[in-house]
Order: C-alpha cells, then sequence, then structure tokens
C-alpha cells in the first residue's frame, strides 16, 4: 500500500488548515465591532484607555485591545430627588431637582466613575447647595 503514506499526509494538511482558517476567522469576528448609534465604546489596550469608538463599524486589534466600557450617548433623565439647602441669612429651603444628562466624553466618564449617575446627582446637588447659601431668602420669590 504504497498510497497510505500520501492519503495521511494529506489528512494532515487538511487539518492544520482547517484550524489555520478557523483561528483567522475567530481573529476577524474580534477585530470588528459594529456600534449602534446611541453608544460610543471605551478600547483599552494593555489596561489603559487608547480610543473611543464611534458608532458605525471600527476595528480594534485582538489580542491587544478591549473593550472596556460602554456608554450611551443619549440623554436621559435621572430620577428627581429633592435637596436641603440654607440660605445666607440661615433660612432652610427644600429643591426639588430633576436631571437631564448627556455624556460628551466618554472616555473620562468611564475612568472617572464607576456609578455615573450617583456622581452627577452628587455633584448637582452640591453645586446647587453652595449657590443657593449665597443668596438670602428675601431674595427667593
Amino acid at each position: 500500500m504504497p498510497f497510505e503514506h500520501i492519503k495521511s499526509a494529506f489528512l494532515n494538511t487538511d487539518l492544520v488548515s482547517l484550524v489555520a482558517s478557523l483561528f483567522f476567522a475567530m481573529v476577524i469576528f474580534m477585530a470588528v465591532n459594529i456600534i449602534s448609534p446611541c453608544t460610543n465604546y471605551v478600547v483599552k489596550r494593555f489596561f489603559r484607555p487608547h480610543s473611543v469608538l464611534e458608532p458605525g463599524v471600527n476595528f480594534i486589534i485582538p489580542f491587544l485591545d478591549r473593550v472596556s466600557h460602554r456608554i450611551s450617548i443619549l440623554e436621559r433623565q435621572l430620577p428627581s430627588f429633592s435637596q436641603n439647602a440654607r440660605t445666607e441669612d440661615d433660612a432652610l429651603i427644600k429643591i426639588a431637582i430633576s436631571l437631564i444628562n448627556r455624556i460628551k466624553k466618554p472616555e473620562k466618564t468611564a475612568l472617572k466613575a464607576t456609578n455615573v449617575d450617583a456622581a452627577i446627582t452628587n455633584t448637582v446637588a452640591d453645586i446647587l447647595r453652595a449657590e443657593i447659601s449665597k443668596i438670602q431668602a428675601t431674595q427667593i420669590h
């Protein structure tokens, strides 16, 4: 049986090419990112922010880059809350606050805050309290 050696070599070549083509297909699948119109992706390379992928078809380098955060860039309303504040003449005022926000720099948002909604709410409440403390109760209608 002189053809056994040729048949065995042919099967080994098919197996190698099958594995190589599966690996190549996996790399292509990992490299292509299709992003919806209302989302940005923050990409990290070696655990550091590298770039922001905007809506559309984007490519990354597999095994080096990874998408770390998916951030919505739509306007959204946070739950309303009330806040107590004191004016300059020490009058207590209760304020109802309703926030609408939109993230414009997703790379900074992804790095600076783990809970974006809480960070925005706390910052707005602090700024509002500081500004109300500068006015007198007689100026408020």
